[in-house]
This record gives structure tokens, C-alpha cells and sequence, in this order.
């Protein structure tokens, strides 16, 4: 069954159906589902054929052999002699006077052996040759290779018909995965796992959160523990202090000044860079109060809640003691389990006005983020959970993950905060996982808000 990105899936058939040539990037985390995306939009175009093909980290050539005998399988041929350039192979292709779509699977890889440019600069030469009967799908995983292809120096910049980077969805359809699950456990197993549709195939709703993070998680040998270090591995692994930030961030460390008094000051900007590129990877997220541009407020997170669950619990101990999954997640998890997913639960309400956003249901909201305040009682600073910047002030939300509804009493403290915001806050609310204990004067989001129907 095909679960979610009814968008994207809409945008490339119509992409594909048109009467011309397309060139098309698709891009993604691995195992985001790239592939079942293209197989899903595939369907139904019966007019055209389709050569599917995989690339390799291999050389030039042995790619292109390989190549050639893809495109003898999608065109009906036993066999092909090797094509020896990209710019041969689809020569014969638009030869066949047929309507035709080349998925280049991995395209990254067929760069792996040349040199920098080289097989762009051939892939461009395709592209602009391509007649209207052909289009092509350059797909990839590895994101930072993949977005260079847009950038304005690179010799493909210019030629995409449709650009698409697929994300992790978001806590609304990760909850597609687990429907016999409660919507507040729902919500719990995509603060902990994440978005990523392979991982959320794993995972075994039935057995419960605590035994799905020993088994697949805790455990050195669990299905998601070898994939989330796997990503790790390939992407921030990559940068000279990619997991050193990462490891920092995770236990606490989120300011600029606190990740440099670690990893130490210099000249050339390095940390930036690095923290830069890590943001692009969606590794990271950069963040900072909607109504607060001063720098000194700006903080790190770990963007993917599997990979910050990674960071917190799992990367700080040695791996002798997660060797009984079940006595570490009780004495280093359970205790602030349920701190951890109500911290993850803001994120998703975030996420929920997005969704209204991308819906048409909202159109009003300029920003969202957090909102800070200074305490004018207490020498501390306020902060709320959930804000959107709309024409003329903000909106604030608490956001709750509780089992019991939300009090009349904790209404009043939250009331209280509000009165010291001013006037530039033109409405509150809360967002409660438990429901609420009576009506209030202010806005009241449950679960079933959270997990509207799409109609």
C-alpha cells in the first residue's frame, strides 16, 4: 500500500504527462522513498516505456555497460553492444522514435570515479538534446552531491523541468503506519523514530514503544540501530566534527560559544561552515525566537527525532552496556522518556499548523517557530512551545503531551504568561494530547484537531 505524499506524487505525474521533454531531480535521504515514489507515478502512463536503471560506485565505464543493458531491457532488445558516452546511449534512445522516461537511479554514483564536473557536463548535453518524446529522472541519495546539481557553477544548473527533495513525513502520516495504534502512541513513536518510511516498516506496533526501542533500537544488532548509524556513517560522517557536533548538541550543548568551547576557535570559520552544511543536510536545525532576531538567541537542535534519540540515549554509552537492552532502557531511558517525547511533541505541533498551511486551511501565517519573553516576576526567561507570526502580532501555544486533560488551574497559569506578552499577542491556546478539563476563553487544540481528515 502506498501511504502519504499525495502531493508530490500529483506534481510528478503531471510533470510526466506533459507533451515535452522533462528533466527531473529527485532527491532524498536513503530509504526515503525515492523509488516507490517513481514507481507509484509510473503507473497508469501506459503510452510511454520506462527504463529503469541503477547506477554504481564503479567506473565511467562499467557504469555505461551497465547502462546499456537497461536500456535494452526496457526497449524489448535481448542485447546491446556498451554504449561509450551518455550522450550515444540516449542518442538511441530518441532514435526509437517511441515515448520514452530514463530513471537514472544513484546518479551520484556514476560520478564516484570521474572528475568533478565531468559527467554533468556530459548529462547536460543529453538534456539540452533531448527531444519532447524523452524525459529523464536523475535520482540520488547522497543530498550533498544532488543539491550541488542546482547550484549556478554546475554545468546542469538550469535544465530541471521539476525539482523534488523528499523529506521524512511528518507525525500525520507516520501515524498512516500504526493504525491500530492510540493517536497520542502515535504521535510517541514518531517522536522517538522519526519520519523515515523504512524505519517506520520496522517497527512492530503491537509489541509497544519499550520493547521496539530495545529491540530495534538498544540493540547493537536491531534492524534501526544499523540503519540510523548507517545515515550517520554517510552524511555526518563526512564532516570533520560532523558526530562530535552532533554528540554535543544531543547532551545539551546547543549554543555557537558552547560547541566552539569544545571543539575550539578559529580564523577560517570552520564550525560555521560545518554547522552550515549540516543544516543544509537537515541534519540539524537552526533555531531562533519568531519574535527575537538577537544572535545570542540562536540554538542547534538535531532535526531527525530518530537521530536525536540516537545522540541523547544511545551514542554516549559504551555498547557492553546495551548488550541487555531491557536494563538499559530502565536505568538510562525510562526516567526521561516522557520528557524527551513531550519536547518532540512541540515540534510536531508545529508541524500540524504546516500541514494547515499546505492544506490552504490557513493562510495567514507568515512564521513558525518559538516566541521568548522575560519574566517580569522572575529573573528567568518565558518561552512558548508553538508560535505564528501573523499580519499585525502573534499567536502562542503551549503544547501539552499529557494523558490527563488539561486543567482549569494550569489555564490560568498559562493565562498569566500571556498577560505579560502585550498587546502584539493577539491570541493563546494549547495543544493537549489529554483533552481538556472544561471549555476556556482561549484556543483548545486536541488529538482529534491534530489528526484531521484530509477531506
Amino acid at each position: 500500500m502506498f501511504i502519504g505524499r499525495e502531493e508530490e506524487l500529483e506534481c510528478l505525474r503531471k510533470e510526466l504527462r506533459k507533451d515535452r521533454k522533462s528533466a527531473i531531480l529527485l532527491y532524498g535521504r536513503r530509504r526515503v522513498g525515492k523509488t516507490r515514489l517513481i514507481d507509484e507515478a509510473l503507473k497508469g502512463i501506459d503510452d510511454q516505456v520506462v527504463i529503469f536503471h541503477e547506477f554504481h560506485k564503479v567506473t565511467l565505464l562499467q557504469n555505461l555497460t551497465e547502462f546499456s543493458s537497461s536500456i535494452a531491457e526496457g526497449l524489448g532488445y535481448p542485447m546491446l553492444p556498451p554504449f561509450i558516452s551518455l550522450a550515444d546511449a540516449f542518442s538511441f534512445i530518441a532514435a526509437q522514435g517511441k515515448r520514452v522516461i530514463v530513471v537514472m537511479d544513484e546518479y551520484c554514483d556514476l560520478t564516484t570515479y570521474a572528475k568533478k564536473g565531468e559527467v554533468d557536463s556530459y548529462m547536460r548535453t543529453v538534456v539540452d538534446r533531448l527531444p519532447n518524446t524523452v524525459s529523464v529522472v536523475l535520482m540520488g541519495s547522497a543530498l550533498k552531491v544532488m543539491q550541488s546539481l542546482l547550484e549556478e557553477e554546475n554545468p546542469l544548473f538550469g535544465r530541471f523541468t521539476l525539482s523534488m527533495r523528499l523529506k521524512e513525513f511528518d507525525y500525520f502520516d507516520s501515524s498512516l503506519f500504526f493504525p491500530g495504534l492510540a493517536r497520542r502512541d502515535q504521535l510517541a513513536f514518531h517522536a522517538v523514530f522519526g519520519g523515515s518510511p523504512h524505519v517506520l516498516t520496522l517497527l512492530e506496533p503491537g509489541e509497544g514503544l519499550r520493547e521496539n526501542i530495545m529491540n530495534a533500537l538498544i540493540n547493537p544488532q536491531g534492524a534501526v540501530r544499523s540503519y540510523v548509524e548507517a545515515v550517520i556513517e554517510m552524511e555526518a560522517g563526512r564532516t570533520p566534527h560532523g558526530i562530535t557536533i552532533l554528540s554535543l548538541i544531543g547532551n545539551g550543548k546547543r549554543r555557537y560559544s558552547e560547541l566552539e568551547d569544545v571543539i575550539g576557535k578559529d580564523s577560517k570559520g570552520v564550525l560555521a561552515k560545518e554547522l552550515k552544511e549540516l543544516c543544509s543536510l537537515d541534519i540539524l536545525d537552526r533555531r531562533q525566537p519568531i519574535n527575537n532576531k538577537d544572535n545570542k538567541k540562536i540554538f542547534y537542535e538535531i532535526a531527525d527525532p530518530l537521530l536525536r534519540f540516537y545522540f541523547t540515549y544511545i551514542q554516549p554509552h559504551p555498547s557492553i552496556q546495551q548488550s541487555n537492552p531491557g536494563a538499559f532502557f530502565d536505568t538510562r531511558i525510562a526516567g526521561s522518556l516522557m520528557d524527551f517525547i513531550s519536547r518532540r511533541f512541540e515540534d510536531e505541533c508545529r508541524q500540524y499548523f504546516l500541514r494547515l498551511i499546505s492544506l490552504g486551511r490557513r493562510t495567514d501565517i507568515l512564521d513558525i517557530g518559538t516566541y521568548w519573553y522575560d519574566d517580569k516576576y522572575r529573573p528567568v526567561n518565558g518561552e512558548f512551545d508553538v508560535a505564528l507570526k501573523v499580519e499585525g502580532g502573534y499567536e502562542v501555544y503551549g503544547a501539552e503531551f499529557i494523558s490527563k486533560p488539561f486543567s482549569v488551574k494550569d489555564a490560568k497559569v498559562e493565562e498569566r504568561q500571556v498577560m505579560m506578552l502585550g498587546q502584539s499577542v493577539l491570541s493563546w491556546g494549547v495543544i493537549s494530547t489529554g483533552g481538556f478539563e472544561s471549555p476556556g476563553d482561549y484556543v483548545q487544540i486536541g488529538l482529534d484537531d491534530l489528526f484531521f481528515s484530509r477531506g
